[in-house]
């Protein structure tokens, strides 16, 4: 195996700011329909709670998606 030296790295998507917690007040929502996004949509609400005391999520099933709320 080589070892390289100053080689840049990509940009990635931060998992802090895929989705819009931050811009969400209570009773807003969005919908995802790929369901391979649930896990990571709870997980990633569940943190953001965690990190802001009194902000509170919900996903429920929706039509032929999922749906987070935003429910205090």
């Amino acid at each position: 195996m080589n070892v390289e030296k100053n080689i840049p790295m990509p940009d990635g998507a931060d998992s802090r700011t895929s989705y819009p917690f931050a811009r969400m007040a209570v009773g807003d929502s969005f919908l995802i329909v790929d369901r391979d996004w649930v896990k990571n949509l709870r997980s990633a609400a569940y943190m953001h709670s965690r990190r802001h005391p009194g902000v509170k999520f919900t996903c429920r099933r929706y039509g032929e998606g999922w749906r987070l709320w935003r429910v205090s």
